[in-house]
């Protein structure tokens, strides 16, 4: 077993990796102190090493010397690409600058809108190197190589795009500031090509092909199928719909959406298969596949997982040229450090990580699975085959899975057996439709291309409608379980395990999966009949209250229906460990559009919108948009009455309430939700001075937890009402607050905020 013996390569390549790792994660100073005791260690032990050890054959010392240069390089490396451009623009973020850069990328425009990448040459006259996204709020026009000039003030990326994208995803991409240009008269343009080198005008003209090419797919497939195409064949993602993507995650299969081993062992392999069919001779073979692998990676743009896959497969073919094997383990480990020597910036890359991690588990336990029989036996050992490869490859990735998306699919392994035949054959199809488009024959292939994808679209539709397919996996002790099946893996790898106790290896896999089971099963029986309320204020004028029971949450929406309140909403569920909503509840049409909410509906896992009954013209045409966006994701449609009583989570029961205040055009909105022993109220403004007063108070007397919302008119009288002894009141704003006399409050004291969170005991499902 010992997959560390003789593999001097994969130990270097390990600590190269995990100390690009630490050196991403940890502050500058831990960093730089670390990389100085790398430094003295190395000018110590180098010389001890060549006098003394390598004259009695010892070569211990030699490894733990190549360690320390690899962790030095690495840290060093870290250091320079994500804290020495941080210190250089430090002094310039928060302050309006004269900043001065070259267009580098053109990432989406349209009339009214444009976003660039910029590679920042000047800040203020001070020379800086570092990546930037401009943001442009009308129709810019700008080309690879135009050197820009503007006035701006200079943000952090993450702060200013931190609702579009993560910190570590812009970070992936070696973006650290972020610009906006509001008026085409504050940015002059110098057109210039000339100091532009031939690889920044040939990668330029390969994305510039590969967008166009999934423009041409899209004109002749449609916007469906080829946005499915694009992204398995071409890596190109612009044309993949929300709800696509939400489906393959929800079944498991996002890895499919992505180009990597997978996909590069379905093409080559197809490849090679005619190249024999052809007998080429077996170098000659190599040779070729390994020209193409290349030149089809450069095509995609290098991405971390298909770079990955292309150096492993060139060492298979390398191994062929030469007469020698080629170690698996090693080419992966090599793999990584090519990567991150080129591209230092990729360890902030999530899928960087899912994609070693997941192959790393394929690459060291599937060898030891055994197979043999005949017939149907041998065939349902192939399959059991292909389910522990699903299982081992989640299984090693789930520590940063739990991490960074806390939500896991149970259907993967058999998700991914089943449908990688069909992406093998679109994978093989997609080229040869690209190679007869010029020819007028590619009519029927499109044909077949289009009733290929809708199946597997329609697979994963249903399995992602299935119920308790998704498990929230986000839990702080489910990370430490995943992080300990890892090491319990890398320890039993590393030891000399006997022939008949090879079988161990797996052990900490199936340990780890049944003490998450165990404690899933706990939790949800511990809090079977607990609900946890959220309260959000996402902007001034917006609330949500939210009730999670298990994996399941209701959403009770008294915003303006924006898109960062949606965003606001999809982020909380996951937080609070729901992987659907099981209602979308309105309690009255937002004045904002429609868009927002259908956003909502193709990216989550949505079972059922509820829309109140509309009271006039405007609320009917309304309500007719929101159907109809509805309809697209085939999301359930249910009107209900104001004041009828909605049942929740089996027990619990919501009900609602509107009036009006002849001085406002906002409605008044009252709600309460109540369980077999306790009773949650959001008090709207202005509900305790409408004809929804006595309802209100009464509502308010027999409430453990009271939340006095700003939504509706402004309060003008004070709140005097009877509290339970028990209550715990939850304030909006202070306007309330000053309202709110010293005999009015209750004996457990209020909350003085927009954002709170308690449980509410009493149901059962």
């Amino acid at each position: 077993m010992s997959i560390f013996k003789n593999r001097p390569l994969l130990i270097g390549a390990g600590v190269w990796m995990v100390s690009a790792l630490l050196g991403f994660l940890m502050a500058v100073e831990f960093k730089l102190w670390l990389l100085s005791v790398c430094l003295v260690l190395l000018g110590i032990g180098l010389p001890w090493c060549v006098i003394y050890r390598i004259k009695r054959g010892g070569w211990h010392g030699v490894m733990v010397l190549f360690c320390l240069f690899c962790m030095a390089v690495s840290l060093f490396s870290s250091y320079m690409a994500f804290d020495r451009p941080s210190q250089q623009v430090s002094d310039f973020v928060g302050e309006a600058c004269v900043v001065r850069g070259r267009v580098t990328q053109r990432r989406s425009f349209d009339a009214n809108f444009a976003t660039y990448v910029l590679d920042i040459e000047a800040i203020d006259g001070e020379s800086v190197s570092v990546s930037a996204y401009l943001t442009c709020y009308y129709g810019a026009d700008l080309d690879m190589g135009d050197v820009v000039e503007m006035e701006a003030d200079v943000l952090w990326a993450y702060e200013a795009l931190g609702d579009i994208y993560e910190s570590y995803q812009l970070l992936s991409e070696g973006m650290f500031l972020a610009m906006v240009s509001e008026d085409a008269t504050t940015l002059a343009v110098m057109p210039s090509w000339e100091d532009i080198s031939w690889y920044a005008k040939l990668t330029s003209d390969i994305a510039r092909h590969r967008t166009t090419t999934a423009a041409k797919l899209k004109i002749a497939l449609g916007k469906d199928t080829a946005g499915l195409v694009s992204a398995l064949f071409l890596g190109e993602r612009s044309y993949l719909a929300a709800c696509t993507v939400r489906d393959f995650s929800r079944s498991g299969v996002s890895h499919m959406l992505a180009i990597s081993g997978l996909h590069m062992t379905i093409l080559f392999g197809t490849l090679m298969l005619l190249f024999k069919l052809c007998l080429v001779p077996p170098k000659m073979r190599a040779m070729l596949l390994g020209l193409i692998s290349v030149a089809y990676l450069g095509y995609l743009g290098f991405p971390p997982s298909a770079t990955r896959a292309v150096v492993m497969l060139g060492m298979t073919y390398l191994s062929t040229l030469t007469g020698r094997r080629a170690d698996a383990l090693t080419s992966l480990g090599l793999a990584g450090v090519l990567i991150l020597i080129f591209d230092p910036w990729a360890v902030a890359d999530v899928g960087f990580w899912l994609s070693f991690s997941s192959t790393f588990g394929l690459v060291t336990l599937l060898p030891w699975i055994r197979g043999g029989g005949r017939g149907v036996k041998r065939q349902f050992l192939r399959v059991g085959k292909g389910l522990l490869a699903g299982t081992v490859a989640i299984s090693t990735s789930l520590w940063l899975v739990s991490l960074v998306f806390g939500e896991v699919s149970v259907y993967s392994a058999p998700m991914t057996l089943l449908l990688t035949p069909l992406m093998g054959v679109l994978l093989f199809l997609t080229p040869l439709y690209l190679l007869l488009s010029g020819f007028g024959l590619q009519t029927g292939l499109g044909c077949v291309i289009s009733w290929l994808v809708d199946v597997a679209l329609d697979i994963c539709a249903y399995v992602s409608r299935l119920p308790f397919g998704v498990l929230s996996v986000g839990e702080t002790w489910i990370f430490g379980v995943a992080v300990g099946m890892l090491v319990g893996l890398l320890v039993l790898l590393a030891v000399k395990l006997p022939p008949k106790r090879k079988w161990l290896v797996y052990a900490p896999v199936w340990v780890g999966w049944l003490i998450i089971g165990i404690g899933l099963g706990v939790m949800a029986y511990d809090q079977r009949d607990r609900v946890q309320v959220d309260y959000l204020t996402p902007s001034s004028v917006s609330e949500v209250v939210i009730y999670t029971l298990g994996g399941s949450a209701v959403v009770c929406d008294f915003s303006n229906g924006s898109r960062r309140v949606m965003s606001e909403v999809a982020r909380q569920v996951s937080a609070s460990g729901a992987t659907e909503i099981s209602a979308m509840v309105l309690t009255h049409y937002h004045n904002a559009t429609s868009g927002s909410l259908a956003w909502l509906l193709e990216s989550e896992m949505v079972r059922g919108v509820w829309l109140p009954r509309p009271r006039t013209q405007d609320e009917y045409y309304m309500m007719l948009s929101y159907i109809e966006k509805a309809k697209r994701t085939q999301t359930p449609v249910y009107m209900y009455d104001f004041g009828e009583n909605l049942a929740m989570f089996g027990e619990g029961v919501l009900t609602l309430w509107h009036g009006e205040i002849s001085r406002s055009v906002q409605p008044v909105l009252l709600m309460t939700f109540q369980t077999t022993t306790q009773q949650m109220t959001y008090v709207g403004g202005g509900v305790l001075e409408s004809m929804l007063a006595e309802v209100g108070q009464r509502a308010i007397a027999q409430s453990q937890n009271v939340i006095f919302g700003h939504h509706g008119p402004v309060v003008k009288q004070a709140i005097v009402c009877d509290f339970a002894e028990d209550a715990m009141v939850c304030m909006a704003d202070k306007t309330t607050v000053a309202h709110l006399p010293v005999e009015g409050m209750p004996t457990s004291g209020y909350v003085l905020m927009g954002r709170c969170r308690f449980e509410m005991d009493g149901i059962t499902p």
